[in-house]
């Protein structure tokens, strides 16, 4: 009895840890998702900057361009006004009745300030097409290097992600092995408690046999012709000679002895064969909990595996983007300068076409 109260006080303990177990593993989970989120929230805040940012800076670009092509109509517009007089002269100077007004020299100075006023219009544009193509690259460059510095917190964000979940993911795994576990177990000290009620009534199988011999077959004994009757019902029977069938025992006392003889030998094959159905049962339970060890094994092992597979996969396409973008960002640089140089040349040319 106190073997028993003594496996039962274990059972509770069980059941009571396995509560205590289920309980850490749901606020872990907890945690871990409240985690799992700020990093999503940080990761939907993170493109969200990037692409208020790229808004800004095509407005910025718009805004510029539209700032150089006013520069440019400026530049015209002083042009116009600075040769408008000019060509007035020279128009003066080439018609047939009052050219005679000018002298060669006062022709050719004409000549000489419209190309001058040409050549400093040109110089302006140049210089204000240069001064775009500069702020545009600049821009471009801010705009990439912006582009990078994003993709790397935002990659970052995404491999703490990565890890966030398996982590969630294990811990439910292990949350799951450890309650069937422990179920398991607590299983296990509910068999080991039948089990020793069993080995208890192994030492009291007379009394068993006893108690069962009931007050119905006692008064069937002591009634007239009752002990034949229950001889004849439970085949109750005397040796006979070879090959014949004995005679019925009629005397109560052997009667009693016989059948209580055969029920406590019922009794220990019951008792014997429940102890080995339970004892089954262990084993079966040994297997079943290393089985789950084995599964849950796996699937955790399958979970960090996937984890790592896409922590690769992630940081692969993160170093090819970065990759990519500073690549544009050399290509940009060389076609800044390209465009700049072209502008210089050609800006010479037409100024040694005008000298």
């Amino acid at each position: 009895m106190l073997q028993k109260t003594i496996i039962e006080a274990q059972t509770v303990a069980r059941e009571l840890a396995k509560q205590a177990k289920e309980l850490q593993a749901k606020t872990t989970e907890a945690v871990l998702q409240n985690e799992l989120q700020v990093l999503k929230d940080r990761l939907s805040a993170e493109q969200q900057r990037i692409s208020i940012y790229e808004k800004e800076r095509g407005l910025l670009n718009e805004l510029a361009d539209a700032n150089a092509k006013a520069r440019d109509i400026d530049i015209e517009r002083q042009k116009i006004a600075q040769t408008r007089g000019l060509l007035l002269a020279k128009e003066m100077s080439s018609n047939d009745v009052l050219g005679n007004f000018f002298t060669d020299q006062q022709k050719q100075q004409i000549e000489i300030k419209i190309a001058e006023a040409d050549l400093r219009a040109l110089e302006d544009t140049t210089r204000n097409q240069i001064d775009a193509i500069k702020r545009k690259a600049e821009s471009d460059e801010m705009a990439i290097k912006e582009q990078i510095k994003s993709n790397e917190a935002q990659t970052k964000i995404r491999l703490n992600i990565i890890d966030k979940e398996r982590a969630l993911n294990v811990a439910r795994l292990e949350g799951q092995k450890e309650a069937a576990i422990a179920d398991l177990e607590i299983q296990k000290l509910k068999i080991n408690a039948l089990i020793k009620e069993s080995e208890i009534l192994q030492n009291h199988v007379a009394g068993i046999a006893k108690v069962l011999l009931d007050d119905r077959i006692e008064r069937e004994l002591a009634m007239e012709g009752g002990a034949e009757r229950l001889a004849a019902r439970q085949n109750i029977r005397g040796a006979g000679e070879p090959g014949e069938v004995g005679p019925l025992i009629t005397d109560p006392t052997r009667i009693r002895d016989i059948l209580k003889t055969r029920i406590e030998s019922e009794v220990r094959q019951t008792i014997s064969a429940t102890g080995a159905s339970l004892q089954g049962s262990l084993n079966t339970i040994e297997e079943l909990t290393k089985a789950t060890k084995g599964l849950y094994g796996t699937q955790i092992a399958g979970v960090n595996n996937a984890a790592a597979a896409s922590r690769t996969r992630e940081q692969e396409q993160a170093d090819a983007d970065k990759r990519e973008l500073e690549r544009k960002l050399l290509i940009n640089a060389q076609v800044a300068q390209n465009d700049i140089q072209a502008y210089i040349v050609t800006g010479k040319q037409i100024g040694r076409a005008h000298v």
